[in-house]
């Protein structure tokens, strides 16, 4: 594969397995191994280049495996339209009591993490988002009705949690949990 300009400008691209991009309907795509990805997350095309790295969540688009840890009265319907063109997000209800959630825990994990997740409000528009401080403690986030992928960068503690919890009634649709021990997030890694 080549990009030419005004002169050539012939490069290789080396990558050991499929990954992800943004194409330009704003979609999540798969690319083939060693074929480089034009990503437009931006809204622009721009040549991907990025480190290796890992989503050390798994199920990160299955929220209905048992283990993602729900409140009791914490709804959890699949079916619904994502970020990649499929219909594989999850829509997440909250009624207004406490003990909601939507929740993974990690023990014993140290350093520089980052999480990433796509939301698209239905009805809300805050959500708490679990993060890298404690097992229970969470970063408000503003929310649209439009697919935008959201992220929180910290220390981790001894033990934390990623995922949402509500303030007052939740009712979100979610995608593309993502965990990476790294300052940033990497195009997404579905697991």
């Amino acid at each position: 594969h080549s990009i030419k300009g005004g002169s050539v400008a012939d490069f290789d691209v080396v990558r050991g397995s499929a990954a992800t991009r943004v194409n330009a309907e704003g979609l999540i795509e798969d690319v083939a191994t060693n074929i480089p990805r034009i990503d437009y997350s931006t809204g622009e095309g721009v040549i991907l280049t990025e480190p290796q790295s890992t989503n050390l969540i798994p199920y990160s688009e299955d929220f209905s495996n048992g283990s993602w840890l729900k409140g009791s009265s914490t709804t959890v319907t699949s079916g619904v339209s994502s970020p990649d063109g499929g219909d594989n997000a999850f829509n997440i209800f909250m009624p207004d009591s406490s003990g909601t959630f939507l929740k993974k825990e990690f023990i014993g994990l140290s350093g520089t993490y980052t999480i990433s997740f796509w939301a698209k409000s239905n009805t809300t528009t805050q959500l708490n988002a679990y993060n890298l401080s404690g097992v229970g403690s969470t970063t408000t986030i503003n929310i649209t009705n439009t697919w935008e992928r959201y992220y929180i960068t910290g220390v981790a503690s001894s033990s934390f949690g990623v995922g949402v919890d509500n303030i007052g009634e939740l009712n979100v649709d979610l995608f593309g949990f993502q965990l990476e021990n790294q300052s940033y997030a990497t195009s997404y890694i579905p697991t």
